[in-house]
């Protein structure tokens, strides 16, 4: 089958709610067996994982000056 769909494109959108957008890659990947289509980005992923850690930590310091004796457990 002969299309026009890119391999790949660079969307530039918040990953998560009420943050700045970034400009990221994304592999476009079709499905022969339903057409389904999923977009992919490693690039996304990691961004992910590491916006996770420091949105926790600073929700963490942020309980922590104001209820100093709540213990904190991270797994």
């Amino acid at each position: 089958v002969n299309s026009n769909l890119p391999d790949k494109f660079s969307l530039n959108i918040p990953i998560f709610k009420s943050m700045e957008s970034h400009e990221f890659e994304v592999e476009v990947e079709i499905n022969p067996e339903n057409l389904s289509c999923t977009l992919t980005s490693p690039d996304v992923r990691d961004y992910m994982k590491e916006q996770r850690d420091d949105i926790l930590d600073a929700q963490i310091k942020d309980i922590e000056g104001i209820a100093p004796d709540i213990v904190i457990v991270e797994v």
